[in-house]
């Protein structure tokens, strides 16, 4: 799929405006330019939602393709609308390592108290959960980190000011809040993101008419925009019969050459050029030739 569509929390009916922060990254594994080890997959068949209770069996497993040589962050999202409802993710307070994680996803409290059925939600599909894991360091372009004791408290106003390492133009942010201390569904939220820092906190959803939560550690990374495998330039030369002006008249084949081109990643450059014939004239004349014996 080309496209991603965004679930709003259900008691906002509609009323809200910001921004979105997204990642598109194939699955597997990847070494960014900057060095780090970037892995990403995808979690089929989740068949229940945690919500008002330890998540228990709603706890998906999540093996990386290859290990850390200590604990990354990840970040995680549903990755279809079966339940045709606001859900978020939440990782198991204790099992992120080297080698995986355990993560669910949460739904809000008017569906009971988990392990919740999916088939019993929505279109009664299963879900799926895709994921991202990178070193937990500050390189170039990005960082990741965990924040401890995140709180969640609408009425004071609690909001922790993260204060990054780098300086970034365009920032996306992403992250993954644990479970420990508090049972209700929650999902990192986020104000005033900008070059420099963020405030985030514990968004607890408030069907059950309360948002007050407990303080949990939070996963988080932040990526400049555009961060990744970079296209090579375009080519500043290219030739026909190694002539410049490819404006010629072609009565059997043509050779075309291109050059120029540079890549910021050093990865080797293939071209592939299309042509555009006009003015073309199609015989349908044959001549019948004599048979030979």
């Amino acid at each position: 799929s080309n496209s991603f569509r965004v679930q709003l929390y259900n008691e906002t009916n509609g009323a809200i405006a910001g921004n979105v922060s997204y990642i598109v990254v194939e699955n597997g594994t990847h070494t960014l330019s900057n060095g780090m080890l970037l892995q990403a997959g995808r979690v089929e068949g989740v068949n229940s939602y945690n919500a008002d209770g330890a998540g228990g069996t709603s706890y998906q497993s999540i093996t990386f393709w290859t290990a850390y040589g200590s604990a990354p962050v990840v970040v995680a999202s549903p990755n279809n609308d079966s339940a045709q409802d606001w859900v978020a993710t939440r990782y198991n307070t204790g099992t992120l390592t080297t080698t995986g994680i355990d993560i669910s996803l949460e739904i809000d409290s008017t569906y009971g108290t988990a392990p919740i059925a999916t088939s019993g939600v929505g279109t009664g599909e299963t879900n799926s959960i895709a994921w991202i894991a990178i070193n937990r360091t500050s390189a170039t372009d990005m960082e990741a980190a965990l924040e401890a004791a995140v709180d969640e408290d609408p009425a004071t106003g609690d909001w922790r000011t993260l204060t990054f390492s780098n300086t970034y133009t365009t920032p996306l942010f992403f992250g993954l809040g644990e479970e420990s201390g508090g049972t209700d569904s929650t999902t990192v939220g986020r104000q005033n993101l900008n070059e420099t820092n963020v405030d985030i906190r514990r968004t607890e959803e408030r069907t059950d008419g309360e948002q007050s939560h407990a303080t949990e550690d939070t996963l988080w990374m932040i990526f400049e925009s555009g961060l990744g495998n970079s296209p090579p330039t375009a080519p500043t030369n290219i030739t026909c019969n190694d002539l410049d002006n490819c404006n010629i008249s072609v009565d059997t084949s043509v050779e075309l050459n291109a050059s120029g081109s540079t890549d910021s990643d050093s990865d080797n450059i293939t071209y592939f050029i299309e042509a555009s014939l006009l003015n073309t004239t199609t015989s349908n004349d044959l001549e019948l030739g004599e048979k030979q014996a």
